[in-house]
């Protein structure tokens, strides 16, 4: 019955979270009608719950009115009927005797009651903690845990040994990986939707441990070393970067431990060609962005999450697909600004526009979640038909073979 209405509750709590955050999606596609008659089948399956619900509760006081009744009808009836006979005295009980058991009946109600309210309490918190306890259940991440990064120590190298992961055991998304990503140069993660790129940045900064094989920081294990050095050491722009409320300043300078000035808050900024729209807005760095940068356009959120990154200075740069919010040209400005910027240091670039890819020092190429080849572009033209397919599909099989020659 609690179990019922908790996953009801769940379904239209999801539903809605969902599907009223993507609104402006709704409306793009038409859907209003469709969405609507979903949302109204979820809000009736959670009063069909909450029916069924109200139904059993007045069953269970019906119940127990019903049994309080008889237990009255039949101590007056059978102890009326022993006083009558005058079996009462021969028991030892006296005349009030009846009273007295009436008066023992009802405390023995009332401990019954109590005892099934405790009971519905447990089993009504069991439904509702049912799908925490298997978050609880599951291994708790300590970021202090594992030994120290050396300090001091020189970029190294990404090494990805006989690395395999899923989400789901019985779906692999890399299969035995074995790559490398050189330190102090731009390297390009490119393949086709669902190969692994994303993920393969994720197991970089040790947010998932492979199923399999493992990755080195140079001679640190990522799962050994402690999480918190190792992330301080990543800086990391995704497609879609979350903004908090506050002020545009707040956001530049999320992730800061200390005071950072406001010529450093400027100057990552400018990095990422933001300063000048930013001092455009009515409060300059002091203007709200709103809830989630709704009162910024994508393009805008964009360039805040990446000078927020450029201020953190991270030794290891992750972009992926950081230039999707942005047109070509402010993509590409950004990027050589960046590389400038981070020049001697590790950049990895997850990308579909090969412009880009091409500019990079390496380029790794993934194919249903393995290596099909890594190096520099022109050894790719070589080595990789996926890689000439993609140059041939945004037209750039031109460029590839002039800059080949």
């Amino acid at each position: 019955m609690m179990l019922r209405r908790y996953e009801s509750l769940n379904t239209m709590t999801e539903f809605f979270s969902e599907h009223i955050s993507a609104a402006k999606h709704v409306k793009a596609q038409a859907m209003e009608d469709l969405e609507t008659e979903e949302g109204l089948r979820a809000i009736d399956e959670r009063y069909r719950a909450d029916v069924y619900y109200a139904f059993m509760e007045v069953l269970q006081v019906f119940s127990n009115t019903l049994y309080t009744s008889i237990g009255s009808i039949v101590i007056a009836l059978f102890g009326s009927g022993m006083i009558r006979k005058g079996q009462m005295p021969d028991t030892g009980i006296p005349d009030t005797g009846i009273n007295d058991f009436t008066t023992y009946k009802g405390r023995v109600d009332q401990y019954q009651a109590e005892v099934l309210t405790h009971y519905q309490t447990l089993k009504g918190t069991q439904g509702a903690m049912q799908y925490v306890g298997v978050l609880l259940d599951g291994p708790e991440e300590d970021p202090d845990a594992g030994y120290d990064l050396p300090e001091g120590q020189t970029e190294q190298d990404i090494i990805l040994d006989r690395v395999s992961f899923g989400y789901v055991p019985q779906q692999p998304v890399l299969h035995d990986l074995s790559l490398t990503i050189p330190a102090g140069k731009t390297t390009a993660i490119i393949g086709n939707n669902g190969c692994g790129k994303s993920t393969l940045l994720k197991l970089l900064q040790g947010v998932y441990p492979p199923d399999s094989g493992r990755v080195w920081l140079g001679k640190s294990a990522v799962d050994e070393v402690k999480l918190v050095q190792l992330r301080r050491r990543f800086g990391c722009v995704l497609q879609h970067n979350p903004l908090f409320s506050g002020s545009v300043r707040d956001n530049i300078a999320y992730g800061e431990t200390e005071a950072v000035s406001d010529e450093a808050i400027a100057g990552a900024a400018r990095l990422a060609d933001a300063d000048s729209f930013i001092r455009q807005l009515p409060q300059g760095y002091d203007s709200d962005v709103g809830m989630g940068g709704s009162l910024l356009s994508g393009g805008q959120r964009q360039r805040v999450a990446i000078a927020r990154t450029l201020l953190s200075d991270p030794d290891y740069l992750l972009m992926d697909e950081a230039g999707a919010s942005l047109d070509h040209k402010s993509d590409m400005t950004i990027f050589r600004t960046v590389r400038e910027h981070m020049k001697g240091r590790t950049i990895v670039v997850v990308a579909h526009d090969m412009r880009s890819v091409m500019e990079a020092d390496h380029i790794i190429v993934l194919n249903s979640g393995s290596l099909e080849a890594a190096g520099a572009h022109e050894e790719l033209l070589k080595t990789s038909p996926t890689y000439r397919t993609y140059l041939e599909l945004q037209g750039c099989a031109l460029a590839g073979e002039e800059a080949s020659r």
